[in-house]
């Protein structure tokens, strides 16, 4: 049993965490075809930055973010795509961390059950 009780899932060669990450990169194939969006990259990294106050530039590397997508629209412009079951403490620290770092991402949650609302992972 995992530690969040997800069931991997591989998919055209792809190793993702959870079904609904799997359903979710179906849903971006999809929609790649169908010309909607550009491109998808499954476990981009990004580098997290501390800020120097004196100098206010990136001063040094203080951790990573491997968002579930990474979505690269027509326009160009990119989009991370998470999928979560719930979220944890850690995933929202670093969540901060990377909008501060990266305010030209736009950053999107997919939930799906009760517990979150609206469910958006849909497959029309």
């Amino acid at each position: 049993m995992r530690k969040y009780r997800n069931v991997p899932q591989t998919w055209k060669g792809i190793r993702y965490d959870s079904k609904d990450e799997c359903l979710h990169a179906m849903w971006l194939e999809s929609e790649r075809k169908q010309k909607k969006i550009l491109k998808w990259i499954p476990k981009k990294n990004y580098d997290l930055l501390a800020y120097s106050p004196r100098v206010n530039m990136p001063s040094h590397v203080i951790g990573r973010h491997i968002p579930d997508f990474t979505v690269i629209k027509n326009d160009g412009n990119l989009e991370i795509h998470e999928v979560k079951g719930f979220k944890t403490d850690v995933w929202q620290i670093k969540r901060k961390i990377f909008e501060a770092n990266y305010p030209h991402i736009e950053y999107k949650v997919f939930t799906k059950g009760k517990q979150w609302k609206p469910k958006v992972i849909q497959f029309d």
